[in-house]
């Protein structure tokens, strides 16, 4: 547990860190009761699937047009439009949820749905203005796309305006956007819209998972016009400069259908997303607010009187301080170390002459990339662990984000050797993703989010003794990572083919399972690890959901596809797409089971005894 606390405040209204929901806002953090389980289920369900439905209706058909041809995905097996339609989804679900949580307004579910359906079409609006500014901005003209598609041809040694190759996108009067060419099905664009539809989904809602978003809509503003407007762009210039210099991505993507260079482009948007909205703590009084280390100021009373006085309370974001632009300068760093690491792996193996900036703008190898993707969004975890308790003062601030993300790399580096020793043993892995081996990619990815996850609830929280802190990290860090292997183990022996000669053979539909499967295990571990300071509870809390986690897959094979065999579609079929399905439903299902988790909330940001807590009773 990382060594820090929060900023200061005026002892009156000192931010408590109390979770509630807006829709339906719990008083103190606990087990659900039935009846409030059944009200969730029956009226907030459907006013958040109405919600979704209109979203998509919207999105469909003002924004998404290009895209939005559902009989050319079905018929056609358009997955760059697919690709879109889901993100677009997602993205909406996202603000929807973002909407729905916050401050309580004093146990009152009207004033809470009027909140909701207030910041929920401000939101969903934002997104779809996003959506038609990106594709403006990554319009290639006409000339300069024939130019790109001859050289691209040149490249692979074709004929000149030859028409013995796939045309990489439909050359139409206008020019190329990621849009037009997702809907020709470029995967690769499809895959970048998508993430950066989700990334802007999550700034959108606000940190929401920790509830700290407040009503003030100048507050929302503000944010929306910094985080949105000035810093994604501004730092998707730095990463292009940085992490992505000598390539022209764009290009690469729209021109050479570069669906790793896509993944990791709109994965390393969707870091930079949750790195700024982790920043969002809480809403300041503008009256109270000063600049400074640390800087000071009143938390926003809220006056429950009515939604207009919510609403209209002059706020401000508190994030604009120092430590907003270190974290900016950090990530980015994180970024370069995560590729650093991933080339001198590779070099190894291939020799230090190797070029990873090339090996990622390579087309047709997309397992780099894969993996990369996965270890830079877990790093941001770890470092989003770190941030949900900021240090008072800059300085400390600074030691405690650099040297607990120095620890949480060497738990990156550990569950490497754990993919080659343990889980792919006699295979080198880095020779296979230097052949393209997606399926060993997608199990390494899904690895690293999965340690992302654990190291980001280890590493969360305070406490006054680092050494009491690194050593409670490493105890239930070393504890996951054990329970993590048994449970890859576990779903190992609940398959029918063997996962290790499917890897080999370069399955993406098992590595795709595999991976996912794993990030719904890290989930659990998650939860269990960051609302429970108790061994006690945790054990317990993991086991139930493991088995869980394995019942599930048991029940999307013969419930959802009674006249199919799962098992053999993945193994046999390689259907892929399949195994996306069963993946997902594992991480929703993991995030269902961390709703209902009981919420211990003595483990805010407040310091308290390492050893007391690690051995303490669960309530």
């Amino acid at each position: 547990m990382a060594t820090s606390s929060g900023i200061r405040q005026s002892e009156s209204t000192s931010h408590s860190h109390t979770h509630t929901h807006a829709l339906f806002p719990y008083a103190t953090p606990h087990f659900p009761y039935v009846t409030e389980i059944s009200v969730f289920v029956s009226f907030l369900q459907f006013i958040g699937l109405a919600a979704f439905l209109l979203s998509r209706f919207v999105n469909d058909h003002l924004v998404l047009s290009a895209v939005a041809n559902t009989e050319v995905i079905v018929a056609e097996h358009n997955l760059g439009a697919a690709t879109v339609q889901a993100a677009a989804g997602f993205a909406s679900a996202i603000i929807i949820y973002g909407a729905s949580v916050g401050p309580d307004p004093g146990d009152n579910f009207w004033m809470g749905f009027a909140g909701t359906m207030v910041y929920w079409p401000i939101s969903q609006m934002v997104l779809n203005a996003y959506i038609i500014i990106l594709n403006q901005c990554t319009r290639m003209k006409h000339p300069k796309a024939l130019k790109a598609i001859e050289s691209f041809r040149e490249s692979q040694g074709l004929e000149r305006g030859g028409a013995n190759a796939e045309a990489p996108a439909p050359v139409l009067l206008g020019g190329f956007t990621y849009l037009r060419a997702a809907a020709s099905d470029n995967v690769a664009c499809g895959i970048a819209v998508g993430g950066e539809l989700i990334a802007v989904a999550v700034l959108l809602a606000r940190d929401s998972v920790e509830g700290s978003a407040g009503w003030s809509l100048s507050a929302y503003f503000i944010w929306v016009g910094v985080a949105v407007v000035v810093v994604m762009p501004a730092i998707h210039v730095v990463i292009d400069l940085l992490v992505l210099r000598g390539v022209k991505y764009t290009e690469n993507i729209l021109i050479h259908k570069n669906w790793g260079a896509g993944l990791l482009v709109g994965t390393l948007k969707v870091c930079i997303a949750l790195m700024l909205s982790a920043t969002y703590q809480y809403e300041c009084e503008a009256s109270s607010y000063q600049a400074g280390d640390p800087g000071f100021c009143n938390t926003t009373v809220l006056d429950t009187s009515g939604l207009g006085h919510l609403l209209d309370e002059t706020s401000i974001p508190q994030i604009f301080q120092v430590k907003t632009i270190i974290n900016l300068c950090v990530l980015p760093l994180v970024f370069l170390v995560a590729k650093a690491l991933t080339w001198a792996r590779l070099a190894i193996v291939e020799g230090f002459s190797f070029s990873i900036s090339k090996q990622l703008a390579n087309h047709e190898n997309n397992a780099i990339a894969i993996t990369l993707a996965g270890k830079c969004l877990g790093l941001t975890l770890v470092m989003t662990g770190l941030l949900a308790c900021p240090d008072e003062y800059t300085s400390a601030h600074v030691g405690t984000l650099v040297g607990w993300l120095a620890i949480g790399i060497v738990f990156m580096e550990v569950a490497i050797l754990l993919n080659d020793l343990i889980l792919i043993p006699k295979v080198m892995n880095a020779k296979e993703l230097l052949a393209d081996n997606v399926a060993i990619a997608c199990l390494e990815a899904g690895s690293f989010v999965s340690c992302g996850l654990i190291t980001q609830a280890c590493v969360a929280g305070s406490t006054d003794n680092f050494w009491a802190g690194l050593l409670l990290t490493l105890i239930y860090w070393s504890i996951a990572q054990v329970l993590f292997i048994l449970f890859v183990y576990a779903y190992r022996a609940l398959t029918a083919f063997d996962d290790l000669e499917q890897f080999h053979a370069n399955n993406v539909a098992v590595g795709l399972s595999s991976g996912l499967q794993l990030i719904s295990f890290g989930v659990v571990l998650n939860s269990a690890v960051s609302f429970n300071g108790s061994i006690y509870a945790v054990l317990p809390i993991v086991f139930i959901s493991m088995i869980l986690l394995l019942i599930l897959r048991i029940f999307i094979d013969k419930a959802l596809l009674p006249t199919r065999d799962l098992d053999k579609e993945i193994a046999e079929d390689r259907n892929w797409g399949l195994a996306l399905i069963e993946g997902l439903a594992g991480i929703s299902f993991a995030l269902t089971l961390r709703v209902l988790l009981p919420y211990e909330p003595t483990l805010n940001c407040e310091t308290w005894s390492v050893a007391d807590q690690f051995f303490a009773l669960p309530r």
